[in-house]
Formats: C-alpha cells, structure tokens, sequence
C-alpha cells in the first residue's frame, strides 16, 4: 500500500469478513478516524472519528479536488498581489491606483509592464 507522509493506517481487529483500519495524525497521533466497510454502498468508506460523517474515495476525492481549486485561486490572487507591488514600486503610485490602470490586464500584458523601463 501507498505510504503516507502525514497520516498511519493502522489495522484493527478485524470484522468477520473486512478489514477496519484508524487513520492517525503522524505528527499529534491524533484519532482522525476509521476506514472500514460501509453496506450500504458496499465499499470501503473514511468515517470521521465521531462516526457521525461517512466518505468514499470518490467523495474524498471531490474534496481534495476542491481544495486544489481553492489553491490555485489563492495561488493566482497571490500572484496578482505581487505584480500590483511590483508596479506600486515601479511606478511610485498607490496600491488603488495600480488596480485601477492595471487590474484587467492579461499575463502577457502583465509581463510587458514589467518589463518596460
């Protein structure tokens, strides 16, 4: 199985016929919560500690997928931030007033600025 860098799969007694496995924080060896078969949907499904939430891999991973999207978007607006001070520098002009000439720029055009003067 894959190993992880930040989470033990830890195998429990078994049920009669699945697995059952805590998943612990390596770092606080906290109880982040279990893996084990769910009937219903019969698969192996994530329960948080509490057993009060129930996740699938596919679940899961709609939820990392967000996450990455969360990401790229800060990792843009991030971007963003640091060009409006590279101009505020540049140009000896306010934060407001770099929005205002270059908020709609695209990134080539951001790149000419830039590179101009």
């Amino acid at each position: 199985m894959k190993k992880s860098k930040y989470l033990s799969f830890i195998e429990q007694e078994p049920k009669a016929k699945t697995k059952v496995f805590a998943v612990v924080n390596k770092l606080s060896n906290g109880l982040l919560g279990s893996i084990m078969w769910y009937a219903p949907w019969r698969k192996y499904c994530f329960y948080t500690a509490a057993h009060s939430l129930v996740f699938d891999a596919s679940c899961l991973t709609d939820i990392r997928d967000f996450m990455d999207e969360l990401m790229e978007d800060h990792k843009k607006r991030l971007d963003y931030s640091i060009l409006l001070r590279r101009i505020v520098k540049k140009e000896g002009i306010s934060l407001d007033a770099a929005r205002e000439k270059y908020g709609n720029l695209t990134c080539k055009q951001w790149q000419e600025v830039l590179k101009d003067g």
